[in-house]
């Protein structure tokens, strides 16, 4: 359970937690709408425009698209009355698939450190018709001043209305499903924060980066000076007005690009002085892969499934890949399936299970793992066939490589 927001409107200052021109008092009403902001840094932007950040978000979220949804019961079966949920987490909404879905959550929940899915209900307590994942910053809440946050142990008495930004639609709190970081705010035990906030001066600097080869590029940086030939005994200094009337014909019709003049003709008496600097110098390449890096750090991505990532060949993108999907994907899907369970199946003695084995590094372990259980079994075969073990110690070294039980007697 999560609640959010910072009370732009607050004038309390809190020394030992966060800038004093945002404090965040969350024991107070508040709302999301601008949540996207962080001491001036904008999450939501930063993910928009910066390729770097963009990249790596996206990286570890699309890894959730190949998870399949199976909706078992307590035996893990797939029962027939399962149907309805079936087709709820197959289209969960008019325009979205389930992987759309599940991506999109797991994209909002990198950006802001929270996300959340609303269940549409035809009427309070009824089996959802459809998902709908809703961006953080139009969700307000408005939260009661009466509760301790240590003596609760649901959300009674916290919220008091939970509504979308810009309408007067109200949402119950049992509608909505929240998936949380990890990250903890000290000043708030309620709240995770976003991943983003360790990184806003990687993305601040590949943002600048971004704006440089950019500005390389249209304007070829700042590639000669203008300016009076003091050689000239007649010349006079030039007018405010004439100075940005030139530069601003400069700007606009000469240049390097093909659809630009090459020669600048004027009747003032001016020199010029060219510039030579070498963009090499900068170290653009170098910062922007620098600042890559410590994202992809940040955010556990391996930096060589990356584009441009270093040590690219296949057995190491196998094993990146591998670990991307074990120590990322897999986790964060067993716990987001409990969550559906809780909040839509449980009640009806079912359980979502979200599986990865159809992703090929798994299918290719699947395949070695199956080998390897072929040769031990053959071996056993072997040492039961010549007298050397008995049939109980021959089920219980199998039992290492097959689902079964040793103990179990065989019927004769």
């Amino acid at each position: 359970m999560a609640f959010f927001g910072i009370n732009s409107k607050s004038k309390k200052k809190d020394k030992d937690c966060g800038q004093a021109e945002h404090p965040k008092t969350w024991w107070y009403p508040i709302t999301m709408s601008g949540r996207g902001v962080f001491y001036g840094h904008n999450y939501f932007k930063a993910y928009q425009y910066i390729s770097q950040v963009r990249t790596v978000i996206d990286k570890r979220a699309k890894c959730l698209a190949v998870a399949v949804p199976y909706i078992l019961d307590k035996d893990g079966n797939e029962p027939k009355s399962a149907e309805e949920f079936r087709r709820l987490f197959k289209t969960p909404n008019f325009i979205q698939s389930f992987s759309e879905l599940y991506v999109l959550k797991e994209i909002y929940r990198l950006i802001y450190g929270w996300s959340v899915i609303y269940l549409a209900r035809a009427f309070p307590g009824a089996t959802p018709f459809a998902m709908f994942v809703i961006p953080p910053p139009l969700l307000n809440f408005q939260l009661s001043r009466d509760y301790l946050v240590y003596n609760q142990k649901d959300e009674t008495n916290i919220v008091n209305k939970i509504s979308l930004s810009g309408t007067k639609v109200e949402i119950e709190f049992s509608d909505l499903i929240f998936f949380r970081d990890s990250i903890p705010d000290a000043c708030n035990p309620l709240i995770s924060e976003s991943v983003m906030m360790s990184i806003f001066n990687e993305y601040d600097l590949a943002g600048a980066i971004n704006e440089s080869e950019k500005t390389i590029v249209e304007r070829q940086g700042a590639i000669g000076i203008l300016s009076k030939d003091l050689n000239d005994q007649i010349a006079t200094g030039l007018f405010e007005d004439e100075r940005e009337m030139l530069q601003q014909k400069y700007k606009e019709t000469y240049g390097l690009k093909m659809n630009k003049d090459q020669i600048i003709i004027t009747e003032m008496a001016l020199k010029w002085q060219a510039m030579s600097f070498p963009t090499r110098d900068l170290m653009l390449i170098e910062l922007g892969e620098e600042a890559q890096k410590r994202i992809a750090g940040v955010y556990d991505v391996p930096y060589n499934l990356l584009p441009g990532g270093s040590n690219s060949t296949f057995s190491n993108q196998h094993e990146a890949i591998e670990y991307l999907y074990n120590a990322n994907a897999i986790p964060t899907s067993k716990s987001d399936a409990e969550k559906f369970t809780a909040a839509i199946l449980e009640k009806h003695g079912l359980h979502l299970k979200l599986d990865y084995s159809d992703l090929y590094v798994f299918q290719k372990n699947e395949k070695e793992r199956a080998n390897a259980m072929n040769i031990a079994i053959n071996a056993l075969n072997a040492a039961f066939t010549a007298g050397n073990i008995t049939q109980e110690e021959w089920r219980l070294e199998a039992s290492r490589y097959l689902n079964i039980d040793p103990n179990k007697k065989l019927q004769s």
